[in-house]
């Protein structure tokens, strides 16, 4: 295996999340994810692109809670891209 180290790693909400904390940073709701899809439709690597670049949150973050606005039926999949539901 090979490791690499994260600089953007943020040890202190990794650790309040594994706590079942809330570190209070990055908080991204499933109708910030539909907000960022509501006029073009992405896909979902450029969807967590623009979530990290517009809520300053990390990767992780984006990939989960494009998954919760999907669940939540916020958002959906339509031929291969995300959009509005």
């Amino acid at each position: 295996m090979i490791y690499e180290i994260d600089p953007d790693f943020d040890l202190e909400a990794w650790q309040a999340d594994v706590a079942g904390k809330s570190s209070g940073k990055n908080k991204v709701t499933p109708e910030d994810v539909a907000t960022i899809v509501a006029d073009l439709p992405l896909k979902r690597k450029e969807l967590v692109a623009a979530m990290m670049e517009e809520f300053g949150c990390e990767k992780s973050t984006a990939y989960g809670m494009v998954g919760t606005a999907q669940d939540k039926n916020v958002i959906r999949l339509k031929a291969g891209k995300y959009e509005k539901a």
